[in-house]
């Protein structure tokens, strides 16, 4: 226990003496310079760490010996931070992967069967402009007999669409459907739809349907989808 008492003291006073010293003072100015050297103005000295004992062809009371000293740990100090950075900078970092798509899928909305819903809905409107002509008609009837008239002979009325002959060029709706035959609701197949908002009338069929040509699609149109109807 006492020499460990003599050691400390030892060391203590080793470096009480070092710390006031020509070495150590060359010793903390020659650290900052080395490790600043080459750096540029805007370099921060760090502080120096604790003056390490002399050589044996080094004096305690030598400033240019501290300073030589001095100046070779911190300039390797330095060193050593730039290798440890460069080293950090070259380690390959987390790298999210980039997402990758199955396909290059675009929506493509069903053209076929929104114009044959459309066709539908234009046929019920139709249906239903017939079934209130027939209630007027019926109502006009029902009223002659009960006031005991004859009854004088009612002409239904067409359609407006079929009471017309198209030819020519004409105007269409958008995505008319071109069917495969003339018939609506029979199985018949959209084997396209009109270009442009216009068709070519080839022949009328009858007074529901024409053949028509739109591009390179020839087949029948249903007279509803003309423009000037």
């Amino acid at each position: 226990m006492k020499k460990l008492i003599i050691v400390l003291i030892a060391i203590f006073c080793v470096l009480s003496v070092n710390a006031q010293s020509d070495f150590s003072r060359g010793y903390n100015i020659g650290y900052g310079e080395g490790y600043c050297y080459d750096k540029g103005i805007g370099c921060i000295k760090p502080i120096s760490p604790i003056p390490p004992i002399p050589k044996i062809e080094e004096s305690l009371d030598n400033y240019q010996d501290g300073h030589k000293r001095g100046f070779t740990d911190g300039l390797a100090k330095q060193k050593s931070e730039s290798q440890n950075k460069q080293s950090n900078h070259d380690r390959k970092r987390y790298e999210t992967t980039e997402p990758k798509f199955l396909d290059d899928f675009i929506y493509q909305p069903n053209y076929d069967l929104i114009l044959k819903i459309l066709a539908l809905k234009q046929q019920q409107i139709e249906n239903e402009k017939y079934i209130n002509v027939n209630s007027e008609i019926s109502k006009k009837e029902t009223k002659v007999n009960s006031e005991g008239y004859k009854p004088k002979e009612v002409k239904y009325k067409e359609y407006p669409s079929y009471s017309k002959n198209f030819t020519g060029i004409q105007k269409v709706y958008s995505f008319s459907p071109i069917n495969d035959k003339p018939s609506m609701g029979e199985g018949e197949k959209i084997i396209g739809q009109t270009i442009n908002n216009s068709v070519i009338i080839l022949e009328k069929y009858n007074n529901k349907f024409y053949k028509v040509k739109s591009r390179d699609i020839i087949g029948y149109l249903w007279a509803g989808w003309f423009v000037s109807f």
